[in-house]
């Protein structure tokens, strides 16, 4: 009898090592982002970013998902330094129903927001642009966020980033931004991807630890059933 028992606790564990690695695994669809900034106000020098103060940037954000589910609310957070100024949003099919008024200036802490009434489809990219005042100076960043859901609760995206080095002046031969032009090569180094955004390492060090759980959970699953084959064995 209490050999019965082991083994409905046994099974019953392995059954839940099963369920939650299944959920693990679903849980890596999600919806992620990327960030390009182009336009004559960022330009490239010795691997490292700049822009131009008293000029204007375009940012592009491109959104894919990656879950067989539908996305029923979509949202977007923009992080831009304290004085650059909103323009606008392109036109479009892509563009969002709600967006800064064109003017506002950023205070640096509290993000650009923009939402989609009627979400387009996946994936899809749009853009806006943003002012960069004449006296500003210094390293600087730009960090965006997608805000999403499916049927449940409010999930959120990797971070984009963009990091710029300081204020310049692009030389002869230093790759200038203009759309797609020289300077936006697709590298896979953080370093060439600075116009395209370094997304943050939160997605790939949560996927390791799915991979990790995942795999320990079947390590147990097979030892548990060793285990009990062994027993059974030995009681035969």
């Amino acid at each position: 009898m209490v050999f019965q028992q082991k083994i409905q606790k046994d099974v019953a564990f392995f059954l839940f090592c099963i369920s939650f690695a299944i959920f693990l695994s679903s849980a890596s669809g999600e919806v992620t982002i990327t960030q390009q900034v182009s336009g004559n106000a960022a330009f490239i020098s010795d691997t490292h970013t700049y822009y131009i103060p008293g000029k204007s940037i375009s940012i592009t954000i491109s959104f894919v998902n990656n879950s067989s589910e539908n996305v029923l609310a979509l949202g977007l957070q923009c992080f831009v330094p304290q004085g650059w100024q909103f323009q606008g949003t392109s036109t479009g099919t892509n563009a969002p129903a709600v967006y800064p008024q064109p003017g506002k200036v950023s205070d640096g802490t509290t993000p650009f927001e923009f939402a989609w009434i009627n979400i387009p489809p996946f994936p899809f990219d749009f853009t806006f642009s943003v002012n960069i005042p004449s006296d500003f100076q210094g390293y600087t960043q730009i960090n965006s966020q997608a805000l999403y859901r499916y049927t449940g609760g409010q999930l959120t995206s990797n971070i984009a980033q963009t990091s710029f080095e300081g204020a310049g002046t692009p030389q002869e031969g230093e790759g200038q931004m203009e759309g797609e032009g020289e300077g936006g090569n697709d590298n896979t180094s953080c370093a060439g991807q600075i116009f395209k955004g370094c997304c943050s390492d939160n997605k790939k060090a949560t996927q390791q630890i799915k991979d990790i759980l995942i795999d320990l959970l079947f390590m147990l699953i097979v030892i548990g059933t060793l285990g009990i084959s062994i027993r059974n064995n030995q009681k035969d």
